[in-house]
């Protein structure tokens, strides 16, 4: 009995090691199992159990299939993690479902090494942080704990975790950007002024006064030199009468804004000066003209903030997801920096959907990289066509560098890296990240491109507000000068004429 039970132990080992090496001896272990006893029988149907099974392992890697084809352990155990951009995780679906740009290169990397991969999953869907105890989280966790051989996406490096884990080269370069609610847009009141820059109006107002000055004392030179004339340029000039001085001044003014006047320049010295400011003044008007129907066509777009030294300055909260490396520097920021003050207003979870939503309706401002918010602006922009989020144009910092994980000291290292060298050299991780967000890039760009079908919005009629504005403050003033001037007038009358004085 003991021998037969003996004999059944060698058929099994025979068998297992026969399957591994792609033998395919059954017949041989079942001739032999058939001199046993009953013992040896069931040695024989585990033989062949444990030879298929190590064939099914042969074939699996053999074919390069992945977590969703296969479970074996001979797979490379993938931490498969929520980074979008990269990789996302369908926890709606049993088994759960991992998609994302990273899939193709995973395959590409398993066909290379000839093996298949399966994914790993944590309780916390991050590249996780490191506890007071000392303790990670997230994959982070898992590979510094050896439960999976290597991250399946790409995540930010810093040297709290070059301590634990063992990074690839860097894959990306990534930044962390503040997303808000996308501006209202406004009528801009003051779009009449905004043709010409604030200098621009300084020197047209110099030049004003110049001309007028010139004028005034041109014909006051010249009545001075010709008093035999001076009952004539009284009639005409500046200098000889205030009627004209402020007819010529008026004429300099409605000259610039193309307006006619009753007076008109005699002598020639004038007449050059008035001629070179006539041609200054058609120069002007043609340009203000060209510049202000677009000026107006222009909505205003008044941001909240466009940094975090602004943001600071506002009561809006500050969402970070849980995990990431802008939610790392928030922790361990020294009292009385910037990033420290974030702590007061910091809200963190890892919900990727209430997170954008919350964002979209203005609950708070999300500090990310910018490569999750192009395959948010790809997915909104996709379904919506329209972009309900703005990046603020100063990134929190610039310059990290993301590649995989791996246990310290892993030899999958040394594989893998030559692999994702080549692929970066060529292009081609760049070209499947921006394959996967192709429509995320259109939100990126200014707003004025960012509207439907890239067309300008119609006038309306809070544009001309500004212009309605200047001319009511006109008429008010010119109102007022009449007001004086019949005022003065009756006084006048009333003064000339005592008897009137009198009159109830």
């Amino acid at each position: 009995m003991n021998t037969a039970v003996t004999a059944a132990v060698a058929i099994v080992a025979i068998g297992m090691t026969d399957a591994a090496t792609g033998m395919t001896d059954a017949d041989t272990g079942m001739t032999d199992a058939a001199t046993g006893m009953t013992a040896a029988a069931t040695g024989m149907t585990a033989a062949a159990t444990g030879m298929t099974a190590a064939a099914t392992g042969m074939t699996a890697a053999a074919t390069g299939m992945t977590a969703r084809a296969a479970n074996s352990s001979l797979c490379l155990k993938v931490c498969a993690m929520i980074y979008l951009g990269h990789m996302f995780i369908d926890y709606t679906t049993t088994p759960y479902t991992v998609d994302g740009p990273m899939i193709e290169v995973l395959d590409i990397i398993t066909t290379k090494l000839n093996t298949c991969y399966e994914f790993v999953f944590s309780d916390l869907p991050s590249p996780g942080y490191k506890l007071a105890n000392g303790t990670w989280l997230g994959a982070m966790g898992l590979v510094s704990c050896h439960e999976c051989e290597m991250v399946g996406a790409p995540f930010p490096m810093n040297h709290l975790r070059f301590e634990v884990v063992d990074f690839s080269i860097p894959m990306y370069i990534e930044s962390y950007v503040i997303a808000f609610e996308s501006p209202v847009l406004e009528a801009d009141l003051a779009g009449f002024a905004k043709p010409f820059t604030g200098f621009i109006w300084l020197l047209i107002l110099a030049s004003i006064v110049a001309v007028v000055v010139g004028i005034f004392f041109i014909e006051s030179g010249e009545s001075f030199l010709l008093r035999q004339q001076q009952r004539y340029l009284s009639h005409v000039g500046c200098g000889s009468s205030h009627r004209g001085h402020w007819t010529s001044c008026l004429w300099t003014l409605g000259a610039a804004v193309s307006q006619a006047s009753t007076w008109s320049p005699q002598r020639d010295s004038v007449r050059l000066l008035s001629g070179l400011w006539l041609l200054t003044s058609v120069i002007l008007s043609l340009v203000y003209r060209c510049n202000l129907k677009a000026m107006l066509i222009m909505p205003k777009i008044q941001v909240p903030f466009n940094s975090l030294e602004e943001l600071m300055e506002t009561d809006i909260p500050v969402y970070i997801p849980e995990g990431t490396l802008a939610h790392e520097f928030v922790i361990v920021a020294p009292p009385g920096t910037l990033l420290h003050r974030v702590n007061e207003r910091l809200i963190v979870h890892y919900d990727p959907p209430r997170a954008i939503q919350d964002t979209i309706d203005g609950k708070y401002a999300a500090i990310t990289t910018n490569f999750v918010m192009a395959q948010i602006f790809h997915d909104i922009f996709s379904l919506t066509n329209s972009c309900p989020m703005y990046i603020a144009s100063e990134p929190v910092f610039t310059g990290v560098s993301s590649g995989f994980a791996y246990p310290k000291g892993s030899p999958l290292k040394h594989a893998v890296d030559p692999i994702l060298r080549r692929l970066v050299e060529f292009g081609i991780l760049q070209h499947v990240f921006l394959s996967a967000i192709r429509n995320g890039t259109i939100c990126l760009k200014p707003e004025s491109f960012t509207r439907t079908n890239n067309s300008l919005r119609p006038l309306e009629l809070e544009d001309f507000y500004g212009v309605f504005a200047v001319y009511a403050g006109g008429m008010v003033l010119a109102s007022v000068v009449l007001l004086v001037e019949v005022a003065l007038k009756g006084h006048q009358r009333i003064k000339g004429r005592p008897e009137l004085k009198d009159r109830p």
